[in-house]
């Protein structure tokens, strides 16, 4: 689907650039991505963000989601911060971290 050739789009440039292998705790579920791509995608879509943030929500949460030092916190926290992250930046107007934090039953605003 759409998301997917996002994600894999995204993948395939960043290879191009690869963090420090460090960075990296080895082990990554696939469908938990796209899950929280999709998750991402919804919340961007439901506040109005530019194609731009979505993006760098993505190239963000892809990078967090790597990291060892974020392995211990869920998935769909990583991708709903990264994505208040990247409207940070993108955006004009952003919604309150509480939210965005609403978004998911899983995560304690």
């Amino acid at each position: 689907g759409y998301l997917s050739s996002i994600s894999d789009h995204l993948f395939r440039q960043e290879s191009r650039f690869p963090p420090p292998p460090f960075l990296y705790s080895g082990h990554f579920d696939h469908q938990a991505r796209i899950t929280n791509l999709h998750l991402m995608f919804g919340l961007a879509n439901r506040y109005g963000f530019k194609v731009e943030t979505i993006f760098l929500a993505f190239t963000i949460y892809h990078r967090v989601a790597f990291a060892q030092e974020f392995s211990h916190l869920p998935l769909s926290l990583q991708a709903v911060a990264s994505l208040f992250v990247a409207a940070k930046y993108e955006e004009i107007a952003i919604p309150r971290v509480e939210m965005f934090a609403r978004c998911d039953p899983k995560i304690d605003p």
